[in-house]
C-alpha cells in the first residue's frame, strides 16, 4: 500500500533485507516493537486523522514518531501473532506460503475492512489503543478483559 500513498521511498528502505549495528531484519522487517528498526520510528502523515488527538506515542516513548490513527485488520484474534487456523482476519494467520487468496474471501472484497481507524490512548492507563498484559485464560475467554477497567481507565495494577 505504501507505493500507492506516495511513500515509495519508505516501501524501498522496508522491502530489503535492514542491518544496523548487531540488529538484522529480513525484508518487511521485526515487529514494531523493535524500535532500532528505524523505518517504524517514521510519521506518515496519511496515516493520521486530522480530527483525532495526537495521543501516546507507541510504548510512551516520545522518540516514536511512528504513530498511526489506523491499523490493518487482523481479525477477531487476541494478538498479532494468532496461529490458529480457525482466526477469521485475512491478514492475519495463513495455512500457506502466499498467505490468504482472493478466492478465499468468501464475500468478497467489497466486504471486508482492510483498515480501520484505532482508538488512541492519552495517558498509560487509559483502555483506547492499549491492550491490558497476563490476563489469564483470556485466549479462551475474552470477557475478561471487562474486568481489567472501569470506564476508560485500566484498573490499579494492570500491566499495558
Amino acid at each position: 500500500m505504501l507505493p500507492r500513498i506516495e511513500e515509495q521511498r519508505l516501501y524501498d528502505e522496508i522491502s530489503v533485507p535492514f542491518t544496523t549495528g548487531t540488529n538484522s531484519a529480513q525484508p518487511f522487517g521485526p515487529p514494531r516493537d523493535f524500535l532500532w528498526y528505524t523505518p517504524w520510528l517514521r510519521r506518515i502523515q496519511g496515516l493520521l486523522c486530522p480530527a483525532t488527538q495526537p495521543g501516546l506515542s507507541y510504548g510512551n516513548n516520545s522518540s516514536v514518531l511512528g504513530r498511526r490513527h489506523y491499523a490493518v485488520c487482523l481479525g477477531d484474534m487476541i494478538n498479532a501473532v494468532n496461529t490458529s487456523a480457525n482466526n477469521r482476519g485475512i491478514f492475519g494467520y495463513s495455512s500457506t506460503a502466499v498467505g490468504i487468496t482472493l478466492a478465499e474471501i468468501r464475500d468478497g472484497t467489497s466486504k471486508t475492512i482492510m483498515l480501520g481507524e484505532k482508538a488512541n490512548a492519552l495517558n498509560a492507563s487509559d483502555v483506547r489503543g492499549l491492550g491490558a498484559k497476563s490476563i489469564a485464560n483470556l485466549n479462551t475467554n475474552p470477557s475478561l478483559c471487562l474486568a481489567t477497567a472501569t470506564g476508560l481507565t485500566y484498573n490499579a495494577g494492570v500491566g499495558v
